[in-house]
């Protein structure tokens, strides 16, 4: 046999060579890739209208009205009529706001391949006021719609993440409701969305706790930003939220559900 052939058709990541043994502990260890994280915007600031990644990364640049609200930011009740204390920040010391007429935050490029495993979380608080409205706290988009949309749905008042087969309109889609965890507006939560490329699966948590998983088996990469507050639909964006979101975290790997908890009470 003479020259090379064989050649792989697929990915390959992460390769690794020993001059020694790796034991079968270290090999279990190996197969399970660590998650690394892609992103944290911890939404206690914003200037010149973005509010910054911390490790210097990508930054959430708001749209329409949005604005970061500090838990010791200063006001003036006759110029404000929404002045004053308001609801704490659900982490540190700010907290993204959102009036569902237009506002929202996006990066300007994708922050995680989601061809291959990725994860999302983010604390979010409904507005009361607007209990009524299919609204959307995360997606990713690609040309003509979003991979991944997790969303409040006000008919049973419940989180619901809806996944799209291929990135064109009307694509066939995989919805995750958590039927048995009530997203009850003016509290604050905490959703997670995992998918795990290795497994073909994708779960949806809810305040640390694994609500709803299912099947999937057709990644594709979203191509356009990190969006914070809106969706992609046939109309264009739609779904504003109106509420609050704190501590957005994007990771490229699998967290897992003590990784959750975790960010579910960071500080």
């Amino acid at each position: 046999m003479s020259g090379q052939g064989g050649n792989w058709a697929g990915r390959i990541a992460d390769v690794r060579a020993w001059n020694r043994v790796v034991v079968p502990a270290e090999a279990a260890d190996l197969a399970e890739r660590a998650a690394v994280r892609a992103g944290r915007w911890q939404l206690d600031e914003a200037s010149g209208g973005a509010s910054p990644e911390e490790g210097g990364g990508q930054p959430l640049k708001l749209g329409g009205d949005a604005k970061i609200r500090r838990d010791d930011q200063s006001c003036d009740p006759a110029m404000d009529p929404e002045c004053g204390p308001g609801d704490p920040a659900m982490v540190g010391e700010g907290e993204l706001l959102l009036d569902g007429d237009g506002d929202f935050a996006a990066t300007g490029a994708p922050v995680v391949d989601t061809g291959d495993s990725f994860s999302l979380a983010a604390h979010v608080r409904i507005d009361p006021a607007a209990a009524d409205r299919t609204m959307t706290v995360l997606s990713l988009p690609g040309e003509h719609n979003d991979l991944a949309t997790l969303r409040y749905t006000p008919q049973r008042q419940i989180w619901e993440l809806t996944l799209a087969h291929e990135d064109r309109a009307g694509a066939e889609t995989t919805t995750l409701k958590a039927d048995n965890s009530w997203a009850s507006p003016g509290d604050p939560h905490h959703l997670a969305v995992v998918y795990d490329d290795g497994a073909d699966e994708v779960l949806l948590y809810v305040d640390g706790t694994p609500m709803a998983r299912a099947p999937f088996h057709h990644a594709w990469r979203a191509e356009a930003g990190l969006q914070v507050g809106r969706a992609t639909t046939a109309d264009g964006r739609s779904e504003y939220l109106h509420g609050a979101v704190d501590d957005v975290h994007a990771y490229a790997g699998v967290l897992s559900e003590q990784d959750v908890v975790r960010l579910g009470v960071s500080i």
